[in-house]
């Protein structure tokens, strides 16, 4: 008796016409025999998926345009005098304030003995730039000392 495939597609992208060594990439897809599960997908188990798309069980899914985004973040580095009292202050004030800004996308605060660094990641450059002149007026000398404030592009993420 034959083995059965149900396929689910893992991202909603339209499926292309095309067979298997026509150029065309085929996107993440789960393929469930009827007795195990397989996972197919461009860097694994090629020969699963194109005996799927050769019986016609799934097509090759066309991989989405991709949009080259360029952001940046602002860079923060502190010398941390008072560890209680700024931590408090970062999490109940500075967070919630920076993570409303326009163009926030996201923020990192770490901390090592006494010294501190953030790194929050904006949309544009120029929502980057107004932050980091915005950084002077958050600091309360008696919990943090500023030792730098810099615009970064971001280059990779993963």
């Amino acid at each position: 008796m034959g083995r059965s495939l149900r396929v689910e597609r893992s991202q909603s992208v339209p499926a292309v016409p095309g067979a298997a060594g026509q150029g065309v990439v085929a996107r993440l897809v789960t393929v469930a025999a009827s007795t195990s599960a397989a996972v197919a997908s461009e860097e694994s188990s090629p020969e699963l998926l194109n005996a799927a798309v050769m019986c016609g069980t799934v097509a090759p899914l066309a991989l989405p345009p991709i949009r080259e985004v360029q952001v940046h973040a602002v860079v923060v580095k502190v010398k941390i005098r008072d560890r209680e009292t700024a931590q408090r202050r970062l999490r109940e004030e500075i967070v919630p304030r920076v993570s409303q800004s326009p163009g926030f996308v996201t923020g990192h605060w770490a901390w090592k003995d006494d010294s501190g660094i953030a790194m929050v990641v904006f949309d544009s450059e120029g929502e980057a730039t107004a932050m980091s002149e915005r950084v002077p007026g958050m600091i309360v000398e008696q919990e943090v000392t500023l030792e730098d404030v810099e615009v970064r592009e971001i280059v990779a993420n993963a």
